[in-house]
């Protein structure tokens, strides 16, 4: 098998091709000891760092941190196709078994939602991610394919998309748009925007590194310990974790993220075993920038 010629500045490394462009960013130090945190974050990429920024503008108060094996925007936040994405990665009928429809139905208006939210923050905080929002469009070079395109796009009118979601293009719109050899049919979708992934994923660790969220990388986490029992009835019936609000952080050298011997918490990532508020205001607005951020591929 003959080798694919490379060009003289072909580069197989360097990260990935967008930290090629930008340069790769100064680490941040390790964690250097023992800490107390409200909120512990095993993870520096689009997840963490948005659970992080929406946690922190909801309760500026709380302490947060986020520990990164290499640094913030590592991983396929920063090594992605560039596209800040609404289509969903899965099957919305087992998603809907399992959730109902409706419930599948709002977390793709979510979706939708959420990629002009992650354009507006990023330009409410500054962050430069050459941000073009055009939209996406699905083409057709055969009559299967065609079929295929009809198909879906009837299909996803019962999942709630509406006309302005996606719609099949007219030809003569079609061919302004978009000028691909041999297209039957074109369906188009606003619901898109590309970005420079590495750019978006350093510009938002740094944003939350600004609200005052410890970012630690060169950091290791290898083990996350697990509660068991300790779970307690309250007098209004409801159930609390006891000194559930902080968590301590122990060197890696330690054994990565251990509980405090008098303490029964464990150290957990994002917003798991928060107050009921603390939840309510973070669930409101995470969730679907969680998954802004992993569809942005």
């Amino acid at each position: 098998m003959r080798g694919i010629p490379l060009t003289r500045d072909f580069a197989n490394g360097g990260v990935s091709f967008w930290y090629r462009q930008i340069g790769l960013p100064a680490r941040r130090p390790a964690l250097p000891g023992s800490r107390d945190y409200d909120v512990v974050i095993v993870g520096g990429g689009y997840t963490g760092l948005w659970t992080a920024y929406y946690l922190k503008r909801a309760e500026p108060g709380l302490r947060i941190a986020i520990l990164e094996k290499e640094f913030a925007g590592f991983g396929a936040s920063g090594r992605n196709g560039g596209w800040l994405s609404a289509e969903f990665a899965g099957s919305r009928k087992r998603h809907a078994e399992a959730r109902g429809r409706q419930a599948m139905i709002e977390l793709q208006r979510a979706m939708f939602a959420s990629v002009d939210e992650v354009i507006d923050v990023a330009r409410a905080e500054g962050i430069d991610a050459d941000v073009h929002k055009s939209g996406l469009i699905h083409v057709a070079t055969n009559p299967a394919q065609r079929r295929r395109l009809r198909a879906e796009v009837a299909d996803l009118r019962t999942w709630g998309y509406g006309e302005g979601d996606m719609r099949l293009l007219e030809r003569a719109e079609q061919r302004e748009r978009v000028q691909v050899a041999g297209a039957l049919e074109a369906a188009y979708s606003p619901h898109c925007a590309r970005i420079q992934p590495a750019k978006l994923a350093v510009g938002l660790a740094a944003t939350v590194d600004r609200l005052g969220v410890d970012i630690y990388e060169d950091t290791t986490v290898t083990e996350i310990p697990a509660p068991a029992g300790r779970w307690q009835r309250g007098q209004g019936g409801g159930r609390h974790h006891p000194r559930h609000r902080h968590r301590r952080l122990r060197h890696p050298r330690h054994r990565g993220l251990h509980r405090q011997p008098d303490r029964a918490a464990p150290a957990v990532a994002a917003d798991e075993q928060l107050h009921d508020r603390h939840r309510a205001a973070a669930a409101r607005r995470v969730e679907a920038h969680r998954l802004a951020g992993q569809r942005a591929a």
